[in-house]
């Protein structure tokens, strides 16, 4: 019954003595022509399932000279509700009545439930743990009353071995955070759409995953490089090297997986000094933007340059060939198109069933997506250098705040403007100016409460998961359909899906927990 999550039944009831169309397409699926569904004889009731995912647009017509269209509306329908459309010829002519047979349900109550179960569970864990705290406390208050001081105890005495490594807790937290979103999402979201990847332009729950930990990674790299530099003394080859060997393991560990008041120049501190990367960064948006808007690659000029959309559907079926447009066909060029993803976001919408068009291919991490992903790290480095440049934390939070704003306000405008929408699929500007804007916002606000106030001590439990990220993903990767961290659910309704979902990424928050608790980490 899981293919049956998100739709309803339509009947039409044909009360007129010659058969009409019904014609219907989803509001989304942009710029696209109204597709016929069901003929419907004359006196006769027929019925169709649709999604409910998106609106409707319906169109009755005349059978015969089926351009001829007796009337046109929208709808939105309710997961298994049951409607009915009445067409009937009455003294005003022919009209129709749209009714609602049964209501169907409302899906958003089982996030409700979820997210007030998750605040109470919060809140247990911060009495527990402060209460657990106090006994230890307390406990280790008397013993101490009792033990003389030992030379190491003794007052005014220090020792090296006792300093530790200051970690920013914020990113582990963040990156905690983003690590049990991917679980979630990976195991399947709860079967809810817009917690899934957008079909094609806008920015949905799972779309930011992947960019945040490519931005977190950026961040990582600003304060790694300095220590190993600046602290270490390290060669700038040695540091080379180790980052080259690192990210060997990281593509051989994707490919098992894949087989299953200062001086002016003081204000900009952290962007000067680093003139020939951002040069580089330059580059890339160049090289990115040449190909994407300029480039004439398909010489009969079907598939125009800048050329953004899903292709299909799309434009009423002029460009059903252009998927993707450059981005798409420099990955069939240089991998074939057997070797890039072939389960598009945007089939549903601008492809359904694959029956009007050819199959619609399209990788989302493809080779001219690199460009603009390279810019996202380098933005999240961006944070780093921050951190590294300024010490107060007011300098910090300021010019991350202004970094977000700014990158906010430019993807906010090529995407209402539709100069370049924010598109997954494509990595476009707009996407890595949200998702970056969006990252250093996030970091602002963690750094304040966890680093800062120490409002949220460490950002428990989320930091578990960050101190244990390539552990989690890997485990979460291996065992995506073993028990107890999945189970086969048959069932329409989005509550047993939610609840195995969530399910899934608290066991593996638990995993990381323990393993954090016995000091177990696996590092790279």
């Amino acid at each position: 019954m899981t293919e049956l999550m998100d739709t309803a039944l339509v009947f039409v009831y044909n009360k007129l003595n010659a058969s009409v169309i019904l014609y219907r397409q989803y509001t989304d699926c942009e710029k696209c022509p109204l597709l016929p569904s069901i003929d419907v004889g004359p006196n006769s009731t027929r019925s169709v399932r649709l999604s409910t995912k998106w609106d409707n647009e319906f169109s009755i017509r005349n059978n015969e000279t089926q351009n001829f269209e007796y009337f046109n509306f929208v709808k939105s329908l309710w997961d298994q509700g049951k409607y009915q459309i009445i067409v009937e010829q009455t003294s005003n002519g022919i009209t129709y009545s749209f009714e609602t047979l049964e209501s169907g349900r409302n899906n958003i109550w089982p996030i409700i439930g979820a997210i007030a179960f998750y605040i109470l569970a919060a809140i247990l864990w911060i009495v527990g743990l402060n209460a657990y705290r106090r006994y230890k406390s307390d406990r280790t208050v008397s013993n101490a009353s009792d033990a003389p001081l030992t030379s190491e105890e003794k007052p005014g005495t220090t020792s090296a071995n006792l300093k530790k490594k200051k970690r920013l807790k914020s990113l582990d937290c963040f990156r905690g955070i983003d690590m049990l979103m991917m679980i979630f999402v990976n195991f399947g979201a709860g079967g809810y759409y817009y917690l899934d990847h957008a079909p094609w332009n806008g920015l949905h729950f799972a779309d930011v995953i992947f960019p945040w930990f490519i931005f977190m990674m950026g961040t990582s790299m600003a304060m790694s490089l300095r220590s190993q530099v600046v602290t270490h003394k390290k060669k700038i080859l040695d540091v080379f090297w180790k980052i080259t060997f690192r990210s060997m393991k990281l593509i051989g560990i994707g490919l098992l997986l894949a087989t299953r008041g200062r001086e002016p120049i003081s204000l900009f501190r952290d962007i000067l000094p680093y003139w020939i990367e951002w040069i580089f960064m330059l580059a890339f948006g160049l090289i990115y933007a040449m190909l994407t808007f300029v480039w004439h690659y398909d010489k009969s000029g079907y598939c125009p340059p800048g050329y953004l959309g899903p292709g299909g559907l799309h434009m009423n079926m002029t460009r059903w060939n252009c998927t993707g447009g450059a981005a798409h066909y420099i990955d069939v060029k240089v991998f074939t198109n057997n070797h890039i993803y072939q389960h598009t976001t945007s089939s549903e919408l601008y492809n359904p069933d694959g029956i009007y068009h050819v199959v619609i291919s399209h990788d989302p991490e493809g080779l001219l997506g690199c460009c603009t992903s390279i810019i996202l790290t380098f933005l999240g480095l961006q944070v780093g250098k921050i951190l590294v440049a300024y010490q107060q934390p007011v300098q910090r939070m300021a010019r991350w705040m202004v970094w977000g704003l700014v990158l906010g306000g430019i993807a906010a405008t090529l995407h209402f403007t539709k100069w370049e929408p924010i598109n997954k699929n494509l990595w476009s500007f707009s996407f890595i100016g949200c998702t970056g804007g969006m990252g250093f916002i996030a970091i602002t606000l963690l750094y304040y409460v966890v680093d800062v106030k120490n409002w949220w001590k460490n950002g428990q439990p989320f930091h578990f998961a960050g101190m244990n990220s390539i552990l989690l993903y890997v485990g979460s990767e291996m065992t995506f359909s073993l028990i107890p961290w999945t189970f086969y659910i048959n069932s329409s309704s989005h509550l047993p899906h939610l609840a195995l979902n969530l399910w899934t990424a608290t066991l593996w928050l638990t995993i990381a927990i323990v393993l954090a608790r016995k000091k177990i980490f696996w590092t790279l």
